[in-house]
């Protein structure tokens, strides 16, 4: 496989003319040949090749040999003489102005490996980083023990510098309340064990286990120390080494390194815990919703009997009343003639019961029969719920927020008419709003917990500190930085710094790109426009003259003669001493020497389906697998009737061995000729069209 792609190589080792000059200036063809491939190898590598023996890369060696219209075979007469191989590279270096490593000043490059590994852990990404900034700086690669070797070095200077940061920033406090979490002695798990735990299964138990835990880490004080230094790839991988690490295995760790990682696994997992709190919270309000909704339904089918009658009496009733025949004296009469009055009446309260009563909606369902579910977390999720306003964010909303913490604060079981409403639908405010326009309390509180968590989902609500559900500020660049690298990101991308420059600059690239085509059009000849619109040209067959003609005739003669020619009982014969396959179709005494008709019978039996030993055995044995794993070799059969008699061929066979190497134990005759009789019979019976 070639390692570098033809795009790469275009774009990357052609050579330019002073380059081609620099080549030239060798005599013989096996030097130039040499130079030029140096040449693409240090524009590629950004490395010399080694001496001895000579570094060689094909794809690099075949494109300076197309590139010099030479041999690359030259490359071993080049090969014998190190003496201008050396020479050659130093002309390479001094012409692309490259500098050895060993040559530039250590605390440079060592400054920026230290920085990069302040920022990133990966070793292979501080590698790309670095093979990146010395090819910007014009150095020359070293080796790579040599550049690992130096990657590791700063890498665990950075690790040091920021344990030594962070472990400053601690208190006594906050050192207490670390070691406290990795203290087991008066319970088989330590805290930092329980920290790690995350509910299983959404509940309104899982929602204030999770507070609990938030309430543990904010207790330690560590969600104080600012950390926006510290690169977050860095407090991910400090989270995943506690993570993974038992509490005797973090006790045994340095002081500053134990810390250290201790107050970032804390912040993250507070993180990633207000996560699972939005998540827990979701799905219980889902499940909740769920239930109700199938109380409802299970309801609705109790009652179909009553409905079916109460819509039978209203349907005697609406003829009865648009029966013009029937004199309004005698409507009454005529309708308890038919129903009589206490039915009637007993179908109107079950009417009132359907309209007015719980069971109306899923809405007025949820709130009589799970509010005082919701109730036992609501107060709590509310209180450590950090709910932040973004620009689409009704005030409303945030506002019944905060009447809600405060009625959870002071016990208040009413609510007034300046209770905010408008967050919530006007179907589920007619609902919440009773005959008498008061405001039903839990109704609010049910509708105000709905709205939170839609909100939520959908963006206009963000929750503080959070990684999935913050802000959106908080995934971009700082203002302050963007406005240090507006300038020159701009000056890079070559596009306009200001809004009001956008229109000239788009329309001069548009007629600068117009007129470059119409200076072309008279020469294009693959598409020119004219009154007709845009025409394309078309690829004209090539039509052979008769000299072409006689040389194709010749090469098709000569193919023709030199072409090998194999029938296909060889070719089977061919296949199967190497394969092996027809001792699986054939009778087994015969399995060590079958001859030709065995070996050319085997396709014969296996036609029909199309399918390996393997998945015919398991047609055979387990017709509900077939059945789902091998659909769509059904329509490969063309005729039913050769593909269940080769079936039965197949168990035939199989069943005068009398033991099956996949099964790996025998079963009864009898009973394996039943079931291949009655697979044959469900075989022919499935592919019938």
């Amino acid at each position: 496989m070639a390692k570098y792609s033809k795009t790469s190589l275009v774009k990357l080792a052609r050579f330019s003319e002073k380059e081609i000059e620099l080549i030239n200036q060798s005599r013989r063809p096996y030097n130039r040949l040499g130079i030029a491939y140096q040449i693409t190898f240090v524009k590629l590598r950004n490395q010399l090749p080694t001496q001895k023996p000579f570094e060689i890369i094909e794809d690099l060696l075949n494109y300076a040999a197309i590139q010099l219209e030479l041999d690359s075979e030259l490359v071993k007469d080049y090969n014998k003489r190190q003496a201008t191989i050396s020479d050659h590279q130093n002309k390479i270096r001094l012409f692309l102005g490259l500098s050895r490593f060993n040559e530039v000043d250590p605390k440079i490059i060592e400054k920026f490996i230290f920085e990069q590994a302040c920022q990133l852990e990966q070793t292979h990404a501080l590698q790309a980083l670095v093979k990146d900034y010395l090819k910007k700086q014009s150095i020359l690669e070293p080796a790579s023990s040599t550049l690992n070797r130096l990657i590791q070095t700063e890498r665990q200077k950075a690790r040091d510098f920021i344990f030594e940061k962070i472990y400053d920033l601690l208190s006594d406090d906050h050192k207490t309340h670390l070691d406290k979490l990795l203290d087991a002695t008066n319970s088989p798990y330590s805290a930092l064990h329980t920290l790690k735990q995350t509910p299983h299964r959404a509940s309104a138990e899982a929602i204030l286990k999770i507070v609990e835990k938030l309430d543990g880490i904010t207790m330690t004080g560590v969600l104080d120390i600012d950390l926006s230094w510290l690169n977050n790839n860095l407090q991910r991988w400090m989270w995943r080494y506690v993570r993974k690490a038992k509490a005797s295995r973090l006790r045994e760790l340095k002081q500053k390194k134990r810390y250290s990682l201790l107050v970032c696994f804390l912040q993250q997992q507070h993180q990633n815990m207000l996560d699972d709190l939005v998540r827990t919270y979701d799905k219980v309000i889902s499940q909740t919703y769920n239930r109700t909704q199938i109380d409802l339904d299970i309801n609705n089918r109790k009652e179909q009997k009553n409905v079916k009658s109460s819509l039978t009496s209203f349907r005697f009733i609406a003829d009865a009343i648009l029966n013009e025949s029937i004199k309004d004296s005698d409507l009454r009469k005529k309708i308890f003639q038919q129903i009589p009055k206490d039915d009637l009446s007993s179908q109107r309260n079950q009417t009132d019961k359907w309209l007015t009563g719980k069971y109306k909606d899923v809405f007025t369902l949820l709130v009589n029969t799970r509010f005082t579910y919701l109730r036992r977390f609501t107060p709590t999720l509310l209180e450590h719920l950090p709910i932040e306003k973004e620009e689409t964010t009704k005030d409303s909303l945030i506002q019944a927020v905060t009447l809600m913490k405060q009625l959870n604060q002071t016990g208040k079981r009413t609510l007034d008419e300046t209770t905010p409403m408008d967050f919530m639908p006007k179907s589920i405010q007619n609902l919440v709003t009773e005959d008498d326009g008061n405001i039903n309390k839990q109704a609010w509180e049910c509708a105000l917990l709905t709205a939170v968590r839609d909100n939520i989902k959908s963006g206009n609500i963000a929750i503080k500190n959070s990684k999935r559900y913050g802000r959106i500020d908080n995934f971009l660049m700082p203002l302050e930085l963007w406005e240090e690298r507006r300038e020159d990101f701009f000056q890079r991308a070559g596009l306009p710094e200001k809004s009001t420059e956008v229109k000239e600059f788009l329309e001069k690239r548009l007629n600068q790109a117009f007129d470059k085509f119409l200076q072309k059009l008279p020469n294009n000849t693959y598409a020119r426009l004219d009154e007709e619109g845009w025409q394309i040209s078309k690829d004209e067959s090539e039509e052979l003259t008769t000299e072409k003609e006689d040389e194709l005739e010749k090469i098709q003669k000569y193919l023709a003669k030199h072409m090998r020619i194999i029938k296909l009982p060889e070719l089977l014969i061919q296949v199967d001493n190497e394969l092996q396959f027809s001792r699986y179709f054939i009778n087994p005494k015969r399995q060590k020497t079958p001859n030709a008709k065995d070996i050319c019978g085997c396709p014969r039996r296996s036609y029909g389906t199309g399918l390996q030993y393997r998945s015919l055995h398991n047609v055979a044995f387990d017709r509900r697998s077939f059945l789902s794993s091998h659909q769509k070799y059904f329509r490969l059969v063309f005729n039913r009737r050769n593909a269940a008699k080769c079936f039965g061929c197949f168990g035939q066979s199989d069943q005068q061995t009398g033991h099956h190497k996949t099964l790996g134990k025998r079963q009864n005759i009898k009973q394996r000729r039943a079931k291949i009789q009655l697979a044959t019979k469900s075989f022919a019976t499935i592919i019938q069209p």
